[in-house]
């Protein structure tokens, strides 16, 4: 099991050219994401691996 929480804050003024935003990927910091199965024939473990806690910051500017 695994878990990724992912989030986006963003700011911009009612008449203001600039805007603001952060956005997180990956809160949680998961490592990988792995799954197994079997039927009577097949046995398979998949293991993903993801990428690592990322945070942006954005300005914007509107012309």
């Amino acid at each position: 099991m695994y878990e990724i929480a992912n989030a986006t804050l963003s700011y911009k003024q009612e008449n203001s050219a600039w805007s603001y935003k952060i956005k997180a990927q990956n809160l949680l910091n998961a490592q990988f994401k792995q799954s197994n199965g079997f039927s009577d024939y097949l046995i398979s473990d998949t293991k993903t691996f993801i990428l690592p806690r990322i945070i942006m910051f954005s300005v914007g500017y509107n012309l």
